[in-house]
């Protein structure tokens, strides 16, 4: 009975550390959708890889004002992003070599003509990308 006492205890222990890990694992950021219409796909990527990857939305919509979070594993080089986003219009959004820091937020803007992201970091530094809109 100890025996299998001391078992299962060793194994809840084993998955609180596997999930505290999986926690920790994650860098996360916030982005807000300001551009003027609700987004069907958002891509966010590395600069330095050539693959967009997966939908970040995963068939969900992003309304126009509201914000999601975007999750990196640890291992993901924070540093230069590329974020890609297409609207309900089929208008497509590019925004290149954003400089991205774990818990910074990004403002994804359009104001005559003119689509902007605006990445805040957790201290408060702001930086202003100009992107591209094609459709």
């Amino acid at each position: 009975m100890k025996k299998h006492l001391s078992l299962i205890l060793v194994s809840i222990l084993f998955a609180l550390v596997l999930s505290a890990c999986g926690e920790d694992s994650l860098q996360s950021l916030s982005l807000t959708n300001n551009l003027g219409s609700d987004l069907y796909e958002l891509y966010a990527a590395s600069s330095e890889v050539s693959d967009w990857g997966n939908d970040r939305l995963e068939g969900e919509t992003l309304a126009e004002g509201h914000t999601t979070t975007l999750n990196f594993d640890k291992d993901t080089h924070v540093g230069l992003f590329d974020i890609y986003a297409v609207n309900t219009d089929d208008y497509l959004y590019s925004f290149y070599d954003l400089n991205i820091t774990n818990d910074a937020t990004i403002e994804l803007t359009y104001d005559d003509d003119i689509c902007i992201a605006i990445v805040t970091s957790k201290m408060g530094e702001e930086t202003t990308v100009i992107g591209t809109v094609e459709g």
